[in-house]
Parts: structure tokens; C-alpha cells; sequence
């Protein structure tokens, strides 16, 4: 018996230590990923990039944000009457770009949800492999100003990924915004790519090495560069 328990604690060890150190996508079921996992691949994985900005704006208060986001091509951008204190500019802003179509985000998000008991397994994961018709990117900010000062439609037609073999730029189909409770401030922005051509073949190939997304952001561009190839999980590309 003593020679049994000590083989099956020696397998569970090799387990344990073939598991450490590696990307816990590729290491165990979605099933089985704890929080440090989740903030791993949430945060730090080849589908989420934190983007540092240089905050050129001032910062809108609640009571500042126009009650429509403004399309800048038909209406210019605020006076420095129209923004909170002047004192409040400058700084960095922090944006987290992230690739949420694909089935680790989403495998992550459903696994949160499981883990604070806010869904249960068989509700949280019916979805996950789910096959979706666009690349899904998400933006999100500890300053959201910019996307206040434009409206989805502008977005849709600036906004793009760029692929680094081809050079194609693929622009979104829909942006849309996730809004606060207020009802005006911004939390959160959507931008969804084609996933096939007009011909119907894939619109990123599995050759392409990068796609690097990019948005207008106040007077600069927010730009993160997603490695194609390193977006693979235990069951192959993952987009």
C-alpha cells in the first residue's frame, strides 16, 4: 500500500512540475485553470497586450460628457472650456487591447465567471467553442476619454489590423460601445473584423505572422501588434 501511495504522489508530482512554467492553455483543461492562470492569460498572453499612452487630453468629468459621442468629422474637438481642470492632463493611460474571440479569452472569461460563483459550469462554457464569424477586439482604459470625443461610425472607418506579410488592411464590420451605468460614459470598445474575404476564404492565412491593430485615440494612434503565431492553444490557432 505504502509503495502504491508513493507512486501515485510521485505521479501527482511529475504532473504538477510538467504543468510549471508552462502557458496554462496549452497546459491543462479551461476546466481546471485557477486565478493566477486566469490573470496570466487575461493580461499577459499572446491575445492581451497592455498599451501605455502619453495622455495628450484632458480628462472628462461625469458632468463634462456630452450626452452623444461626437463624430469628429463633422464637429471639432472640445475647447479646453469643455474639459475638466487643465491640471489634470498629462500623465500615461493605460489600454488593455485583447483578442476576445478567441477560445482561451472567452474560455477565461467563462472560467471567472464559474470561479466567483456569479454562473454555473454548464451555463459559463456552453459557448466557448462556439465558432464565431468575426475576430472580436476588445478596448479597454483607465481613461476612456478619447472614445467619448467620437462616435462608433467614425471608429469603424479608421480603425483597422494590418497584416505584416501582405500589408492588407482589414477594416471592422461593427464597432460598438459598452456604456456605463450613467448611461454616456464609455467602459469598454468592440471592434469586430471579418473573418473571411468576399471570396470566402480566411481573411488572416495561417501564414500571416502579425496583425497589428490599430485605433485613433485623441491626437495619436493606439498600436499593438498581435503574434499570429503564437496565438495557439491545446487545439491549434485559436483567433
Amino acid at each position: 500500500m505504502r509503495r502504491t501511495l508513493s507512486a501515485s504522489i510521485l505521479t501527482l508530482l511529475v504532473a504538477t512540475l510538467a504543468w510549471a512554467g508552462k502557458e496554462p492553455w496549452k497546459a491543462k483543461p479551461y476546466q481546471e485553470w485557477n486565478s493566477q492562470d486566469l490573470q496570466e492569460i487575461l493580461y499577459q498572453s499572446p491575445w492581451s497586450h497592455e498599451v501605455l499612452i502619453d495622455r495628450t487630453w484632458v480628462p472628462y468629468v461625469n458632468k463634462d460628457l456630452p450626452a452623444q459621442p461626437i463624430n469628429r468629422s463633422s464637429r471639432p474637438m472640445p475647447s479646453s472650456g469643455d474639459t475638466a481642470a487643465q491640471s489634470a492632463q498629462g500623465g500615461e493611460a493605460h489600454f488593455f487591447v485583447s483578442w476576445v474571440s478567441s477560445r482561451v479569452m472567452r474560455a477565461a472569461m467563462a472560467r471567472r465567471e464559474v470561479l466567483g460563483s456569479r454562473r454555473s459550469e454548464a451555463e459559463a462554457y456552453k459557448d466557448v467553442d462556439r465558432p464565431l464569424p468575426d475576430y472580436w477586439i476588445a478596448v479597454a482604459g483607465t481613461d476612456m476619454t478619447p472614445f467619448q470625443k467620437v462616435d462608433e461610425a467614425f471608429l469603424q472607418a479608421h480603425a483597422f489590423l494590418q497584416l505584416k506579410k501582405t500589408k492588407q488592411k482589414i477594416f471592422p464590420s461593427k464597432v460598438t460601445y459598452e456604456r456605463g451605468p450613467d448611461g454616456q460614459s464609455v467602459t469598454m470598445v468592440a471592434f469586430y473584423f471579418p473573418n473571411k474575404t468576399s471570396a470566402g476564404g480566411p481573411s488572416i492565412s495561417p501564414e500571416e505572422k502579425i496583425a497589428q491593430f490599430s485605433c485613433p485615440i485623441g491626437t495619436v494612434s493606439l498600436q499593438t501588434n498581435f503574434e499570429i503565431q503564437k496565438m495557439v492553444d491545446a487545439k491549434g490557432p485559436d483567433l
